[in-house]
């Protein structure tokens, strides 16, 4: 909406999908008394409509319950009807990326979170840190792989048919083992 105020786009609308409990955050957000309690059904909607008259904007709620052309109108409790789009703004704060998985998850101190990002170390840190591990997990790897070519190479020798019976030699022919 902010984007049509201010005429950097043409859009002239916008559609958002989502769900029942969808409706109802966003109906709690803006403390809509009529809808915040009420489950939506299928298909129910909310139409957020942004209108301009002698150069002010202004907003208007509508909840559309059913499929059947039904509105109802949606008074803003701290806005009035209609709502200024100044004042709309100011109701909901935005909310950084941050902020929100702190409101999800907890406090920091419940979030798993490095220690180098809880201390702003800049990123090339990791890049290090990440590439030292995969040196020394590739060194392991070849390490492996050599002592698992060697074991063969011994188990090649030891059931080698020649040289099983030149060990075996002084023994009787019935022991031999082919």
């Amino acid at each position: 909406m902010e984007n049509r105020v201010e005429q950097s786009t043409d859009h002239k609308m916008v559609l958002y999908s989502g769900h029942d409990v969808n409706i109802m955050s966003f109906a709690k957000s803006l403390e809509l008394l009529e809808i915040q309690n009420t489950l939506a059904i299928f298909g129910a909607y909310i139409a957020i409509e942004l209108h301009r008259r002698m150069g002010q904007y202004y907003i208007e709620i509508w909840y559309h319950p059913l499929l059947n052309q039904t509105r109802i109108p949606i008074a803003i409790e701290k806005c009035g009807t209609p709502c200024s789009f100044d004042v709309f703004k100011r109701l909901v704060p935005l909310v950084s990326d941050a902020e929100f998985e702190m409101a999800c998850h907890g406090s920091r101190s419940m979030m798993p979170l490095p220690n180098a990002i809880e201390n702003n170390q800049p990123q090339e840190t990791w890049i290090v840190i990440l590439g030292a591990l995969c040196a020394v997990l590739s060194i392991l790897l070849l390490c492996t792989c050599y002592c698992f070519c060697q074991a063969r190479m011994r188990l090649a020798k030891m059931t080698d048919s020649e040289r099983r019976r030149l060990l075996d030699g002084n023994r009787p022919a019935r022991y031999i083992i082919s």
